[in-house]
């Protein structure tokens, strides 16, 4: 779910509704994307894991590469 943190950030979807969502997955895994972390996620998920860029082209003026970056 690309970006779902930033959804309940933006208001497009409810946490409730995703909270559901998870509670009813069964066997299925889910992975949540999204910059946004909110204390509820934080607290019912199995794993959290936080990426940040350490170096990253665009920092030395190259633009984005289609297929890599977009």
């Amino acid at each position: 779910m690309d970006e779902v943190l930033q959804a309940i950030t933006d208001k497009l979807i409810e946490v409730d509704d995703l909270r559901e969502l998870v509670d009813n997955r069964e066997d299925t895994n889910i992975v949540l994307t999204g910059r946004v972390k909110t204390e509820l996620i934080i607290e019912e998920v199995d794993l959290l894991t936080e990426m940040r860029k350490i170096k990253h082209p665009f920092d030395s003026g190259m633009m984005a590469v289609k297929g890599l970056d977009y």
